[in-house]
């Protein structure tokens, strides 16, 4: 009887044993899968990246296409880098000219005017701000004016210095002269000349519903 007793508790001793053998290999084994949850946020995010490059190419092509011939090239003698309306009614209706140092955009949509020149300048010092330009548009330090019911902003940007401005037809109402918030918008929207180019991989901006409510 005893040798019985014996017999069962070895028998359950190598069990607990096993048990625990087992336990630790399948835990190890867990351990070392792949996150297969990371692997899928990365090529989520490459994803992302392609068709934010590509909606900029779209954009930026269509920009380019609504202009006049005479407009387009206006945009190839420029002798500063090109930024255009992204939004497809100011698109169509921009008119380009360009000079020697300095090329100009001017677009009217319903009761705004629309207006960007653009200046050739020698490039300042790698991180350098202008003096009172603490807030910024594009990633660059501009400086936000507002003058007799016109919106502006002032930015430097691949060697240019960029003037953006927003006239109202009815300045104390328009939302776009009230505030600068659209003002703001309209020079993050802007589109490179160059982005209509395949293989421009720059970040997108939705420009939509920039210019809505200017005709009323």
């Amino acid at each position: 009887m005893y040798a019985v007793h014996r017999l069962e508790h070895c028998l359950h001793s190598r069990a607990a044993l096993l048990c625990a053998l087992l336990s630790s290999a399948a835990f190890a084994a867990g351990c070392s899968r792949p996150s297969e949850p990371v692997a899928t946020q990365a090529n989520a995010q490459r994803e992302q990246g392609t068709l934010a490059a590509d909606g900029v190419r779209s954009i930026a092509r269509g920009a380019l296409a609504a202009l006049s011939a005479e407009s387009r090239a206006a945009v190839t003698r420029s002798p500063v880098p090109v930024l255009l309306f992204g939004d497809a009614a100011a698109a169509s209706a921009s008119t380009v000219t360009a000079g020697p140092s300095w090329y100009a955009i001017s677009a009217r949509v319903g009761e705004r005017t629309l207006s960007l020149h653009v200046v050739r300048e020698e490039p300042s010092p790698s991180g350098a701000a202008p003096e009172g330009h603490s807030e910024r548009v594009r990633g660059a330090p501009a400086m936000f004016l507002y003058n007799e019911g016109v919106r502006s902003v002032t930015w430097s940007e691949r060697g240019a210095t960029y003037a953006l401005e927003v006239e109202c037809g009815r300045p104390f109402e328009d939302e776009a002269c009230t505030h600068r918030t659209f003002v703001m918008g309209l020079a993050e929207s802007l589109v490179r000349a160059s982005d209509a180019e395949p293989a421009s991989t720059a970040p997108a901006t939705d420009p939509s519903a920039l210019t809505q409510g200017g005709a009323r």
